[in-house]
Formats: structure tokens, sequence, C-alpha cells
């Protein structure tokens, strides 16, 4: 389906009204514009704008784009001072709704061809951001957080399975170890958010072992940090994290390593790990030319479910789109963006987002192995946001530390660090 956005409007009227004013004095058309906000900035903020200029291009609207470091503060402020930017791309369904309770978002339902976007998006990402008032909400683009990359080449030598359960990937971790190698390659270092890829596994970990709604529940601590189904989703991911046998350099290597190291031992070619759980964008720092390429040595799988009765599952991080000051050129530029041809130029840039509609080409991907991402968004049954970027601040710098702090004192005092955790929300 393709909108038209050119629209003719002339009329033997307007004509004349033209022909009137050309006799007074010279006409100046007045700019139409749209604003944005995101929290994509510098290079790939650069990049976003390349691909919205096509929108003026078509309509002759001009796309201001403002990315911003500092998002999720500015956005607050704007809105709460009467400033608020026409569109906005959250980074976090949690933000959004968190900001609709300031200043509401416009229907989607009187914007979009809504049938439409059922068709082509996750319908799991659309009941996830649902406004009050039945308002849904639109996921643009997204990544996914459950992947898991392993080198071929042992898996092939070795005879290696991809599990397809989570007993499967621990029985295959013991294998490996048996056979002599270390399975694991993990690094967490990131200055204050040291720690937030111990959350993607615990995340992945819930969703594996119970229905969606405990995951949900979590999300906004109506289930507590402290309750019986979190801790052990704690413990299954402890099996891994905490076995300094399973992980190349321990539990050291691990809180001192900067995350996006993680990978590196995997490409040598006697790999120092052989497997590492690391979102889409990782592959952006494989080293070269394997950031590139990254098939010619690696395959890849989704983080598998403990509980064999539940759907697949995988956890996101993905931007949505909302409306806050409803005028046409706004109406229309929301209408582009459903369109797949809206992220192409971005896509091909290689920015490492991925976009979710079903009829994004594949070929325009430069990374060969991210389209799969896309297919994965595509057909799996269970897709949830990254519950940690909803949390707010100080429980998110809590969830981070906390989960450093397990690591670093090898599994000890776990029901005191859940208990902090959730004392957290409440500050």
């Amino acid at each position: 389906m393709k909108f038209n956005y050119l629209q003719s409007t002339t009329t033997k009227g307007a004509l004349a009204t033209l022909m009137v004013a050309a006799l007074a004095g010279p006409v100046f058309a007045q700019e139409k514009t749209v604003t944005i906000m995101s929290s994509i900035s510098g290079e790939d903020g650069q990049k976003l704008q390349a691909a919205f200029d096509q929108f003026t291009e078509q309509t002759g609207i001009v796309v201001r784009h403002e990315g911003l470091g500092d998002f999720e503060t500015q956005i607050f402020t704007r809105v709460e001072s009467g400033n608020a930017p026409d569109l906005v791309l959250y980074p976090q369904s949690g933000t959004m709704l968190a900001v609709d309770e300031i200043q509401p978002h416009v229907d989607l339902n009187d914007v979009l061809d809504m049938a439409y976007v059922e068709e082509k998006f996750p319908a799991s990402l659309l009941d996830m951001t649902n406004l009050p008032d039945r308002r849904p909400g639109f996921a643009f683009w997204g990544l996914v957080n459950s992947s898991i990359f392993y080198r071929k080449d042992v898996f092939a030598d070795e005879g290696y399975s991809i599990p397809d359960t989570w007993e499967g990937l621990l029985a295959l971790t013991d294998e490996m170890k048996a056979d002599g190698y270390t399975p694991w390659c993990v690094a967490m270092e990131s200055s204050a958010a040291t720690g937030w890829i111990g959350a993607d596994w615990v995340m992945d970990m819930i969703l594996a072992m119970y229905p969606p709604e405990v995951y949900e529940g979590w999300t906004t601590n109506e289930i507590k940090f402290s309750d019986p189904r979190i801790k052990a989703a704690f413990e299954e991911v402890g099996k891994i994290l905490l076995d300094n046998d399973a992980v190349f350099g321990g539990s050291d290597r691990m809180l001192s390593t900067p995350w996006d190291q993680q990978s590196t031992p995997m490409f040598l070619d006697e790999p120092n790990c052989v497997i590492s759980h690391i979102p889409t964008f990782g592959i952006s720092v494989f080293p070269e030319p394997y950031n590139k390429t990254p098939s010619d040595v690696l395959g890849q799988f989704l983080f598998p479910k403990a509980d064999t009765e539940l759907p697949d599952m995988l956890v996101s991080n993905s931007d949505f789109v909302g409306i806050l000051n409803d005028t046409p050129e706004a109406r229309e530029f929301a209408r582009f963006l459903t369109q797949p041809e809206a992220l192409k130029p971005f896509l091909e840039s290689g920015a490492g987002f991925l976009a979710i509609n079903a009829d994004t080409d594949p070929a325009w991907y430069p990374v060969d192995m991210i389209g799969k991402h896309a297919e994965w968004f595509a057909n799996t049954p269970t897709v949830r946001d990254n519950a940690v970027d909803q949390f707010p601040p100080q429980a998110q710098l809590a969830t981070w530390g906390g989960i450093a702090r397990w690591i670093e004192q090898g599994g000890e005092g776990l029901d005191e660090i859940l208990a902090e955790i959730d004392a957290s929300f409440a500050n």
C-alpha cells in the first residue's frame, strides 16, 4: 500500500486569488514544517535527518529533527513548558506513557490506516504501546536484545547443535567445558550503567520462564524483584554468569572489560570463547571486517525458552511514534513513517537499526545478519520492550549496580540486593 502525499488543491477560485495577489505585489509562501525529537544524535542523527528529507522532497514539508543525548530530561522539560515538538520518537514506551500524562498524544486511530499498521507491524508491540482510552501506540523501529552469536566452525567441528531450550543451553555449556572450551564471552563495564548486559540476561530469563504477564508486572514493579519468580530467574542466569569456568576471564574480566569488547575474543583464530549474548547493535562493535560480514564466522539464534509450553519470545528496544501537536503536517509525516521506504536511506547507511515493517527489503541492510533480526521481530509471537529501560532512573541504576554487585560477590547476598532494588522504586 502506498500513500499519495502530494494533494492537488488547485481550483479556479484559487487561481483567481493568486492572480490578484500577483498584481498587488510578490507573494511569499510560508514554509510548512514539522518538528520531531528523538534520542538519536551525532552521526546517526544526521543519517536519520537524511531519511526524513525524503518526505520533504515528496511533500515540500520541511522536517526539523532534533536528536538529543539527554532526551529523557529534555522531553519532559519541553512538554511541561508548553514547547513540545510536533512528533516524538520515544526510546521507551514507558517514557511515552509518562509524557502522555502531562500532554495527551493524538489518537493515531484518527491519523493512520490502522488496518495497514496491524498487518505490517508486530502485534505484540502494538499491544504493548497502547495509551489510555484505547489509543494505539506505533513502534517505528527496533533492536533485538535476545540475540546469541556463536562460532560456526567450532559448532561444526565439534558437532554442537543449536539449543532450543534453556536446559539445552546449559547442557551445551557443560559439554563445551568438558571439551576444553570456555563457552561464554561476557563483559559488562559501562560506567554508571555497568551491569546492563546482565540485566539483558535477566529480562530474557523472565520471559523464557513465565507468561508475558509476569514480565509486564515486573516492568511496573507490581511484581517485585524479591518475588520468588524473579529471584528464580536470577538464579537460573547465575548458572552461567556465576560460573567462572563458563565465562572467559571469570567475574573479574566480566566487570572490568567494556561491554563493546565483549565479543572480541570470539574472532581470534583460536577463540578464547565461542558464544556471546549481545543485542543487535553489538554487531557494530565487532572487529573489522566482521562488523560488516559477521556471517563469515558467526551464526546466531534467539535466547531459548525454559518453559516449552510458552510461545517464542524476545526482548526488544524499540522507538515509538507519538504526535503531541495535532497539525496537518504532523499527521502527514506520521503516515509517511509507517511506510518501509521511510527508513530506507537510514538502513542503507548502516546505522544498525531494524525497520519492523514486514515489507522492508532485507537488501537494504548492509550488514548481512541484521535482516534476520527483523525477521525475528515479524515472526516472534511475544515481543516485549526492554523492561529496565522503563524503570525510573534511580531504579535503573539500582538494577545495573545490583547485578554487578551480585556477580562480584559470587552470587552471595541476592535477597538483600533484590530488596534494595525494590526500595529504589520509591526513592
